[in-house]
């Protein structure tokens, strides 16, 4: 049996065959590189951000720094976060993040004034315990309960390995160490001398009141190593105190 196709019978078997034909998936080109996967360092360098940041919100619109609960968890959060070890690779990501340097010496300034207050407070802390009575804790119990005098223990350690190359190898030579800024708690210049026996220390700062409160300070302390000089504002000559 013969049979005509006519262009209405094409139509429909070409109709029939495109049903049972997959279509075809278009597949566009990405203009742009997809961000590449965050390595373990990346992540963790922009945690330590984030964190970092979450800090100086909470201190930033206090006004005041002087010790109190949040301004002391906040701190000791930092302090916890600087003290840990990292690696290059961790450091360079961190130091690429945007916007990290303003960050830091915006909380290097905070910092800097909170410390003052904290090292006031625990000046007149100590003071005030060992005038009060005469079975008062002494002052030397009194300094080792301060919050970070544990790290400055461990910083005297790198301090000392750093300075004595560079010291007079007689062991009869009198050293002399001057600290400028040294504050109302000047914690180098008191646990310095035990890797120095014998050492003069010079404290100077521009704060008188801030001097005076040291000078009284290490007397309590019985360190007579310890001597105080302060500049004029103006950034005039040394004058001693004490």
């Amino acid at each position: 049996m013969e049979t005509h196709f006519n262009s209405t019978t094409k139509a429909n078997v070409e109709a029939e065959d495109a049903k049972h034909t997959t279509p075809r998936m278009r597949i566009d080109t990405p203009t742009t590189t997809p961000p590449s996967t965050p390595t373990p360092a990346a992540a963790q360098a922009n945690h330590i951000y984030r964190e970092i940041k979450s800090i100086h919100q909470s201190l930033a619109p206090l006004k005041s720094l002087a010790p109190s609960d949040l301004v002391n968890t906040s701190l000791t959060r930092l302090v916890h976060l600087c003290i840990q070890p990292y690696g290059s690779e961790l450091i360079s990501h961190f130091y690429q993040t945007d916007n990290v340097q303003p960050l830091c010496q915006a909380l290097q300034s905070i910092c800097a004034i909170a410390e003052g207050h904290l090292e006031r407070h625990w000046a007149q802390f100590i003071l005030s315990e060992t005038e009060r009575t005469k079975d008062a804790p002494t002052p030397h119990s009194l300094l080792q309960t301060f919050p970070y005098y544990k790290n400055y223990i461990d910083l005297s350690l790198l301090e000392a390995s750093l300075l004595r190359p560079f010291l007079p190898s007689s062991p009869s030579a009198t050293l002399n160490f001057a600290f400028l800024g040294s504050g109302p708690l000047p914690l180098t210049s008191l646990v310095l001398p035990t890797h120095f026996p014998g050492a003069k220390i010079h404290n100077i700062d521009r704060d008188a009141e801030a001097l005076a409160l040291s000078e009284r300070l290490t007397r309590a302390l019985s360190m007579t190593h310890c001597s105080g000089a302060f500049g004029g504002v103006d950034g005039g000559g040394v004058r001693g105190v004490g």
